[in-house]
């Protein structure tokens, strides 16, 4: 026996959005830092980003600036110096340039490669690639110790006539003798 099957169809209205989806792509196109410094003192980095997809819109972030012992970037060890905003969005293949002096920490001595990371906490989440957001200065930098300061004790001025049990004032000056600022 053949039995009679019954197909019915209905058409479904599917709404296509044609507005293009925006990926906008920072990428750290170059950055410069100085090939010494000083522990405990500042060092200028300049660095320059590119916007290599669609506009960012009117959206701010951060670029952070490391130090560290290699060439490959880990943010659960290498040393976080700060960072600075960013204001404004990005047009496509526009580009902006910061420069920012940032400290050493003290008693920091070796070389060190400075890291730049555009959009350091990820503000711009919709971007093409994320792989090309960081990168280091091509030499690294020698840090130095700071050489250690010389205090030196100048005048002292006590009280011709002091008594014991009563307060005396005692004036005294001391002078840094060395190039290095005393903390």
């Amino acid at each position: 026996a053949v039995a009679d099957v019954a197909i019915s169809a209905s058409a479904v209205a599917v709404t296509v959005d044609s507005t293009p989806r925006l990926y906008p792509d920072l990428q750290l196109v170059s950055v410069d830092a100085p090939v010494d410094a000083t522990s405990g003192q500042g060092f200028v980095v300049t660095w320059t980003v590119t916007n290599n997809g669609d506009p960012t819109g009117n959206r701010n972030w951060y670029d952070a600036i490391y130090l560290s012992r290699d060439q490959i970037f880990d943010r659960s060890s290498d040393i976080f110096l700060g960072y600075r905003d960013h204001i404004g969005g990005l047009d496509p293949l526009a580009s902006y340039t910061q420069t920012a002096t940032f400290n050493v920490p003290n008693g920091f001595s070796g070389p060190f490669y400075v890291f730049v990371s555009v959009d350091g906490a990820n503000s711009i989440s919709d971007e093409t690639s994320e792989l090309n957001n960081r990168g280091f200065a091509p030499n690294s930098m020698q840090v130095s110790l700071a050489p250690p300061v010389d205090l030196v004790a100048g005048t002292i001025t006590v009280p011709a006539n002091a008594s014991p049990g009563v307060s005396a004032t005692v004036t005294y000056s001391v002078r840094n003798e060395s190039s290095n600022s005393a903390f």
